[in-house]
């Protein structure tokens, strides 16, 4: 039998990444800024995506998220499973339409007042 997955990690009790190398630190926070600052041009070097290799360990990876979380404006999801598993950013403000399903409660800018009901 193996362990269940854990909940959803919060943020008030940090990982300790000290055991991760400051060179791969620098290079993950290098990478997601530069896909950040690269915007949605198509022409730019990351394209949609910006996907980690699957060699990372879990602390590696909950890096990539607690980063990814940092910058803002970005979305990390873990893909594949096992020894397939990785990372893959895409970026938040992504077209409207997109499938998520978003909650009916988004406040509606510039709406007329609305009428009251029955």
């Amino acid at each position: 039998g193996g362990g269940g997955g854990g909940g959803g990690w919060h943020d008030d009790r940090p990982p300790d990444f000290s055991a991760i190398s400051e060179a791969l630190q620098a290079e993950i926070i290098a990478q997601v800024q530069a896909f950040a600052d690269a915007g949605s041009d198509e022409n730019s070097a990351f394209g949609s995506e910006l996907a980690f290799p699957a060699t990372l360990s879990a602390l590696e990876r909950r890096f990539v998220y607690s980063t990814v979380e940092q910058r803002g404006g970005l979305i990390a999801r873990g893909v594949g499973s096992g020894a397939e598993r990785h990372i893959v950013v895409v970026r938040g403000q992504a077209s409207t339409d997109t499938a998520l399903d978003a909650p009916n409660s988004m406040p509606e800018v510039g709406s007329s007042s609305n009428a009251p009901g029955p």
